[in-house]
């Protein structure tokens, strides 16, 4: 049997144990369980792989005990600058008027409810993200409610640009989503590849639901 630990904050693995840890942030598995992960004691190893053994292929994180996405629509929180009165904010960049919903589920977001070709947020997406209103850059979401239970997103990130998929860009649309009544709660946010469901719990955090990709073992020199 394994005890294996893991950081509450990235869902990395940070210790492989025979012997139960002191703290709560760990699961258990059989020896059998592991099919070879236990080669990498000692080592970082990514929750995909021992996730995809004990959930299925399936992975909740729900928020209120993890204590991901404190979600907060104050201005403080996002943070903008003293500049900003509204939320949403209407911005205006290369022609294009936008109604922006603030968002912090722990880094800033800015959605639009507006579709966007790939071309177009290239061009934009990263004059919003270091826009004067934000003065530690945000990320930002463009979505399109294609019906009750099913939003599809196009995101660039901050640092890094345009993006597959986002965990945070989910909630944050999810969240904004359900609070304007655009959507059902939960609901399906879709990315260029899969989805997640969002569920807004009545205290306001956040449950994320989504698939995890096949398991791969991969050798990394540094």
């Amino acid at each position: 049997m394994f005890y294996i630990s893991y950081n509450k904050n990235t869902f990395f693995v940070t210790q492989f144990s025979n012997v139960p840890p002191t703290h709560n942030n760990y699961i258990v598995l059989e020896k059998e369980d592991l099919n070879g992960i236990e080669n990498a004691k000692g080592n970082l190893c990514n929750y995909k792989v021992i996730f995809d053994k004990i959930l299925s292929r399936h992975v909740v994180i729900n928020t209120n005990k993890k204590n991901f996405y404190d979600t907060s629509i104050r201005l403080k929180k996002i943070p903008v600058t003293d500049e900003v009165q509204t939320n949403p904010l209407t911005i205006e960049v290369e022609g294009y008027k936008l109604e922006g919903h603030l968002l912090n589920v722990g880094n800033p977001h800015i959605v639009v409810f507006q579709e966007i070709s790939d071309l177009e947020l290239t061009k934009i997406g990263p004059i919003i993200e270091n826009y004067k209103f934000f003065p530690d850059r945000i990320n930002v979401t463009f979505a399109k409610i294609e019906d009750s239970e099913n939003i599809k997103v196009n995101v660039w990130e901050r640092g890094a640009g345009k993006t597959l998929a986002c965990g945070t860009a989910a909630c944050a649309t999810g969240f904004i989503a359900t609070e304007l009544k655009l959507s059902r709660n939960p609901v399906n946010i879709h990315f260029e590849k899969g989805f997640l469901k969002i569920l807004i719990n009545e205290n306001k955090t956040i449950t994320m639901t989504g698939p995890v990709s096949d398991q791969k073992i991969i050798e990394v020199r540094v």
